[in-house]
């Protein structure tokens, strides 16, 4: 499937996956290598118990050891973490700054569970919502976010998605919202979970723009790092 997506000229093609088989099965990870899709990678948090609620058994270790071959064969991953109340809302942060460091993760979802089909006991009016997260991100990254950090994605309904992009430069995370005039772009995130490709005369003129005003001197390094960092490339 994938590689008739590639053969119809869909440049990006992403998988979505809880990576048991990309932990487990060296020819199949070789073969995703080759095709080089994006994995939506399920990923609910740092803690084994978290797991067990939402997934019913310990899935960590499995998770980490796909994360690892994927980097280890240049794979980008994004993590997907399924939020429920009382279990891992305190975790938003952590997660997060998984994602920041480590060297297969392109990009973080959160997305607040949906109460549909099989799913652990809740009270309707205690479920998570965007602004829930968005909260506890600003709570528990350490002063990497401010609310005004994410912007609501035009999307089906303007509620339904909140995206912020991040320049990542070693240690040094800047949310480009601060640097940019996002309502300029914002077709640019409409309906994405990773930008459009770098070859976007949109992304060109966002990124000049950004680099003449932003007063940051950088390398050629760090200018290649911001590539990378707004788009797969």
């Amino acid at each position: 499937m994938i590689q008739a997506a590639k053969d119809r000229g869909i440049r990006q093609v992403m998988v979505n996956t809880n990576g048991v088989r990309i932990a487990r099965d060296d020819a199949f990870l070789d073969r995703l290598a080759q095709l080089e899709p994006v994995i939506y990678f399920q990923f609910d948090g740092l803690r084994p118990e978290t797991y067990q609620t939402i997934r019913g058994e310990d899935l960590l270790d499995l998770k980490l050891r796909a994360l690892d071959r994927m980097a280890e064969k240049g794979l980008d991953a994004v993590l997907v973490a399924a939020i429920e109340r009382g279990v891992n809302t305190d975790e938003v942060g952590a997660i997060l700054e998984f994602g920041l460091e480590h060297p297969a993760v392109r990009g973080v979802v959160f997305q607040p569970v949906t109460h549909v089909g099989r799913h652990i006991d809740f009270d309707p009016l205690e479920r998570v919502t965007i602004p829930d997260v968005l909260h506890g991100l600003v709570d528990q990254a350490h002063g990497k976010f401010v609310m005004e950090d994410f912007v609501p994605v035009p999307c089906c309904f303007p509620t339904c998605q909140v995206n912020s992009y991040v320049f990542v430069d070693g240690e040094n995370t800047v949310p480009l919202p601060r640097m940019l005039d996002i309502d300029q772009y914002l077709d640019y995130i409409t309906n994405r979970a990773l930008p459009k490709p770098t070859n976007s005369a949109d992304v060109q003129n966002a990124l000049e723009g950004l680099w003449s005003a932003s007063a940051v001197a950088g390398t050629e390094q760090t200018a290649d790092q911001f590539q990378c960092a707004c788009g797969p490339g």
